[in-house]
């Protein structure tokens, strides 16, 4: 991370495969907090192990995702209230 960055809290969704799971180790290189959101067990305890706060959830599975999200910190519903805005 450089000097002039700030440090961010940042959400991935998607992020045990593909571009989702680059850009987690991506941003947790630079020194940023990232909740990263995924299936894959295997692929969040490989992220949880470099420092993200990981989060078992399927999103295609609306019931499912609106429990889990009424279990989550105040810190995730504003981030989920910040993707429901911009969609």
């Amino acid at each position: 991370m450089t000097d002039s960055a700030e440090k961010q809290h940042i959400l991935i969704t998607g992020a045990t495969s593909g571009i989702g799971n680059q850009l987690t180790k991506d941003y947790l290189l630079e020194g940023h907090t990232v909740y990263a959101v995924g299936r894959d067990d295997e692929a969040l305890a490989e992220l949880k192990s470099l420092g993200a706060e990981t989060i078992d959830l399927d999103l295609m599975d609306r019931e499912k995702s609106l429990q889990r999200l009424k279990k989550s910190t105040p810190l995730i519903w504003r981030f989920a209230v910040l993707a429901c805005v911009s969609i």
